[in-house]
């Protein structure tokens, strides 16, 4: 019976495939453990975080040296060491418990969602769809300005792009679903229009100023009565009730 034998070019099944192993590098004050996937409890249990951005398991440096005892100094520290350490006798300081929080990049014109477990619902409700990749949550920033109500990428915040993703949420629109129209409110004096990015060019012809902090653009009341044409606003009560999107509209810029 003839037997093949394998040759230089013949190549292992996938699953027989080498993976890289777990790899442990130390960048300033922090450990990271890289291709960590078939040790990541281990990591979890001892105190690691995944860092979406770096995609490893993480935790400082100070930390690690109080794991071990053989850990004198940053270079001292080792895989081989922390793997083989007994989770229950490891405290973890409260400091490496938090995880980190939420936030937004924007990257080649889309915004990326990272550390979105506790959000992923919100973050799903505005239509992202998941990057197996990248680890993180993806939409085109065109979009997703559109959806929030701002006019460009220096005025989006992951607070505001949330605010807009758990009222999506609450109300039970599908995924993806349309912007919301834009809604007028007076608070204080001031007159606020929120979800206004299809509003935006008529709101800066009238001399209302974005406000990146709430994610609206405002303009004091008296301002707008004082305006030629404010005849327009003659049913407006004097404390803004019955202002809206229309009757700005009304108004000459």
């Amino acid at each position: 019976e003839l037997v093949r034998r394998a040759t230089p070019g013949d190549r292992a099944p996938v699953e027989m495939q080498d993976k890289p192993g777990p790899e442990l590098l130390v960048e300033g004050e922090t450990v990271l453990v890289k291709n960590s996937y078939d040790v990541k409890d281990q990591l979890r249990s001892i105190g690691f975080r995944f860092a979406t951005e770096s995609r490893a398991w993480t935790a400082s440096v100070q930390h690690c040296l109080t794991l071990c005892p053989d850990f004198n100094a940053p270079e001292d520290i080792n895989l081989q060491a922390l793997l083989a350490l007994d989770p229950t006798q490891v405290e973890v300081p409260q400091a490496e418990q938090v995880k980190p929080a939420p936030s937004i990049r924007i990257d080649n014109g889309e915004v990326l969602v990272l550390n979105s477990y506790p959000v992923k619902d919100s973050i799903r409700a505005l239509g992202f769809r998941w990057d197996q990749e990248r680890v993180c949550w993806k939409k085109s920033t065109e979009e997703v300005l559109e959806q929030v109500g701002v006019g460009d990428e220096g005025e989006l915040t992951i607070e505001a792009l949330l605010d807009v993703g758990r009222s999506l949420e609450a109300s039970g629109v599908p995924a993806g679903g349309e912007a919301r129209e834009a809604v007028v409110k007076t608070v204080d004096g001031e007159v606020r229009v929120f979800n206004s990015y299809a509003e935006k060019e008529t709101l800066r012809g009238l001399g209302f100023r974005w406000n990146q902090e709430g994610a609206y653009w405002g303009k004091l009341l008296d301002e707008l009565r004082s305006m030629p044409g404010a005849e327009a606003l003659e049913e407006v009560g004097e404390d803004g009730e019955g202002l809206s999107m229309e009757g700005l509209r009304l108004l000459p810029p």
